[in-house]
Protein backbone atom coordinates (compact mmCIF):
# COMPACT_ATOMS: atom_id res chain seq x y z
CA UNK A 1 0.00 0.00 0.00
CA UNK A 2 1.02 3.44 -1.00
CA UNK A 3 -0.87 5.94 1.33
CA UNK A 4 -1.70 9.36 -0.03
CA UNK A 5 0.80 12.29 0.78
CA UNK A 6 -1.08 13.67 3.70
CA UNK A 7 -0.86 10.06 5.31
CA UNK A 8 2.95 9.96 4.99
CA UNK A 9 3.64 13.08 5.94
CA UNK A 10 1.85 12.15 9.41
CA UNK A 11 3.45 9.45 9.13
CA UNK A 12 7.18 11.03 8.54
CA UNK A 13 6.02 13.47 11.58
CA UNK A 14 5.56 10.47 13.62
CA UNK A 15 8.56 8.97 13.14
CA UNK A 16 10.73 12.42 13.46
CA UNK A 17 9.60 12.44 17.08
CA UNK A 18 9.45 8.51 17.72
CA UNK A 19 12.97 8.06 16.84
CA UNK A 20 14.85 10.14 18.97
CA UNK A 21 12.89 8.28 22.05
CA UNK A 22 13.99 4.81 20.83
CA UNK A 23 17.47 6.38 20.38
CA UNK A 24 17.19 7.60 23.98
CA UNK A 25 17.41 6.75 27.81
CA UNK A 26 14.32 4.80 28.83
CA UNK A 27 11.30 3.31 26.96
CA UNK A 28 8.31 6.13 27.07
CA UNK A 29 4.98 5.63 25.44
CA UNK A 30 4.15 7.41 22.33
CA UNK A 31 1.58 8.38 20.43
CA UNK A 32 1.62 10.13 17.76
CA UNK A 33 -0.91 10.89 14.41
CA UNK A 34 -0.60 6.96 13.20
CA UNK A 35 1.83 5.61 15.20
CA UNK A 36 1.02 4.10 18.85
CA UNK A 37 3.73 2.47 20.83
CA UNK A 38 3.42 1.18 24.49
CA UNK A 39 7.29 1.55 25.07
CA UNK A 40 9.85 2.95 22.59
CA UNK A 41 12.45 0.44 23.19
CA UNK A 42 15.14 0.32 20.52
CA UNK A 43 18.53 -2.52 21.51
CA UNK A 44 21.21 -1.88 20.90
CA UNK A 45 21.07 1.54 21.62
CA UNK A 46 23.46 3.71 19.62
CA UNK A 47 26.50 4.64 21.04
CA UNK A 48 26.44 8.54 20.27
CA UNK A 49 23.82 10.32 22.30
CA UNK A 50 22.19 12.30 19.03
CA UNK A 51 21.90 10.64 15.44
CA UNK A 52 21.52 13.54 12.84
CA UNK A 53 18.17 13.02 10.78
CA UNK A 54 18.12 13.61 7.34
CA UNK A 55 14.51 14.48 5.53
CA UNK A 56 14.64 14.09 1.85
CA UNK A 57 12.06 16.18 0.16
CA UNK A 58 11.10 20.09 -0.67
CA UNK A 59 7.76 20.44 0.24
CA UNK A 60 6.94 24.09 1.27
CA UNK A 61 4.33 23.71 3.49
CA UNK A 62 5.01 20.39 5.09
CA UNK A 63 7.86 18.58 4.38
CA UNK A 64 10.09 21.86 5.13
CA UNK A 65 7.84 22.73 8.59
CA UNK A 66 8.92 19.34 9.41
CA UNK A 67 12.75 20.06 8.72
CA UNK A 68 12.42 22.94 10.72
CA UNK A 69 11.03 21.22 13.71
CA UNK A 70 12.91 18.06 13.83
CA UNK A 71 15.68 17.04 11.62
CA UNK A 72 19.72 17.88 11.45
CA UNK A 73 19.44 18.33 7.19
CA UNK A 74 17.05 18.18 4.32
CA UNK A 75 18.09 16.73 0.62
CA UNK A 76 16.65 19.17 -1.91
CA UNK A 77 16.56 18.47 -5.52
CA UNK A 78 16.09 21.69 -8.56
CA UNK A 79 17.69 24.11 -10.02
CA UNK A 80 19.67 27.12 -8.10
CA UNK A 81 16.63 29.48 -8.37
CA UNK A 82 14.70 26.26 -6.78
CA UNK A 83 16.82 25.51 -4.48
CA UNK A 84 17.15 29.09 -3.31
CA UNK A 85 13.10 29.30 -2.81
CA UNK A 86 13.33 26.29 -0.85
CA UNK A 87 16.09 27.54 1.77
CA UNK A 88 14.34 30.44 2.06
CA UNK A 89 10.86 28.77 2.95
CA UNK A 90 12.89 26.72 5.26
CA UNK A 91 14.20 29.85 7.11
CA UNK A 92 10.72 30.85 7.50
CA UNK A 93 9.59 27.92 9.02
CA UNK A 94 12.47 28.12 11.67
CA UNK A 95 11.86 31.12 12.44
CA UNK A 96 8.42 30.25 13.08
CA UNK A 97 9.06 27.46 15.33
CA UNK A 98 12.38 29.85 17.08
CA UNK A 99 15.14 27.68 15.63
CA UNK A 100 18.52 29.06 14.16
CA UNK A 101 18.47 27.72 10.74
CA UNK A 102 22.43 27.61 11.00
CA UNK A 103 21.87 24.49 12.86
CA UNK A 104 19.95 22.88 9.59
CA UNK A 105 22.44 21.56 6.84
CA UNK A 106 21.04 21.72 3.60
CA UNK A 107 22.17 19.24 0.91
CA UNK A 108 21.16 18.61 -2.81
CA UNK A 109 20.98 15.59 -4.81
CA UNK A 110 21.57 15.42 -8.79
CA UNK A 111 22.86 13.20 -11.17
CA UNK A 112 26.05 13.61 -13.88
CA UNK A 113 26.85 12.45 -17.35
CA UNK A 114 30.21 11.38 -19.02
CA UNK A 115 29.90 14.48 -21.44
CA UNK A 116 29.45 16.87 -18.19
CA UNK A 117 32.49 18.81 -18.11
CA UNK A 118 34.69 19.69 -15.33
CA UNK A 119 33.68 23.53 -15.50
CA UNK A 120 30.04 23.56 -16.10
CA UNK A 121 29.73 21.34 -12.85
CA UNK A 122 32.04 24.02 -11.12
CA UNK A 123 29.35 26.45 -12.30
CA UNK A 124 26.50 24.39 -12.01
CA UNK A 125 27.66 23.57 -7.93
CA UNK A 126 29.15 26.82 -7.43
CA UNK A 127 25.42 28.00 -8.16
CA UNK A 128 23.92 25.22 -6.08
CA UNK A 129 26.31 26.64 -3.00
CA UNK A 130 25.68 30.57 -3.32
CA UNK A 131 21.67 29.37 -3.28
CA UNK A 132 22.06 27.84 0.20
CA UNK A 133 23.69 24.16 -0.41
CA UNK A 134 25.99 23.09 1.69
CA UNK A 135 26.79 19.43 0.67
CA UNK A 136 26.29 17.71 -2.91
CA UNK A 137 25.31 14.46 -3.37
CA UNK A 138 26.11 13.12 -6.65
CA UNK A 139 25.11 10.12 -8.25
CA UNK A 140 27.66 9.16 -10.96
CA UNK A 141 25.10 6.62 -13.20
CA UNK A 142 27.98 6.23 -15.95
CA UNK A 143 30.34 5.20 -13.16
CA UNK A 144 32.40 2.30 -14.99
CA UNK A 145 35.87 2.68 -13.31
CA UNK A 146 38.24 5.17 -11.80
CA UNK A 147 38.19 7.60 -14.57
CA UNK A 148 34.99 8.67 -14.33
CA UNK A 149 35.51 9.30 -10.59
CA UNK A 150 38.96 10.95 -11.43
CA UNK A 151 37.42 13.36 -14.00
CA UNK A 152 34.89 14.55 -11.47
CA UNK A 153 37.77 15.67 -8.88
CA UNK A 154 38.78 18.79 -10.38
CA UNK A 155 35.00 19.44 -9.21
CA UNK A 156 35.58 18.82 -6.23
CA UNK A 157 39.22 19.53 -5.80
CA UNK A 158 37.38 23.95 -6.83
CA UNK A 159 35.18 23.84 -3.45
CA UNK A 160 38.33 21.94 -1.12
CA UNK A 161 39.33 25.67 -0.37
CA UNK A 162 35.90 26.73 0.18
Amino acid sequence: EFPPARQRLDLLEDALQLLPLMWGPGAPPFKGAVIEAAETVCYPRPLQDHLPILVGGSGERRTLRLVAQYADACNLFGDAATVARKVEVLHRHCADVGRDPGEITVSHLSSIGPDDAPDDLVGHYRQLADAGVQTAIVNMAHLDGPDAVEAFAEVVAAFSLR
